[in-house]
C-alpha cells in the first residue's frame, strides 16, 4: 500500500516535467508530500525514486542513441 502511494506520488511529481527537472525529485520530496507515511515505510519512497531514476536514465540513453531499436 505504501509503495503504491509513493509510486503514485513520484508519478504525479514527474508528470509534465522535462528530464532535467525530474532528476531533482528526491526521496525527501516524496516523504514530505506524503505527510502520513510511517517512518518504517520510508524505504518505499526510496524505491519509487530509484525506479524513476532508472527510467530517466533509460530515456536519456534512448535520446542519445535514438538509432537503436528498443526490444
Amino acid at each position: 500500500m505504501n509503495t503504491r502511494a509513493c509510486a503514485n506520488t513520484v508519478s504525479e511529481m514527474a508528470e509534465k516535467k522535462n528530464l532535467e527537472d525530474a532528476w531533482k525529485i528526491t526521496m525527501e520530496d516524496v516523504i514530505s508530500c506524503l505527510e502520513t507515511l510511517p517512518e518504517e515505510s520510508f524505504h518505499c519512497a526510496e524505491l519509487a525514486v530509484g525506479a524513476l531514476y532508472l527510467a530517466l536514465t533509460n530515456a536519456r540513453m534512448n535520446q542519445r542513441d535514438s538509432w537503436k531499436k528498443p526490444y
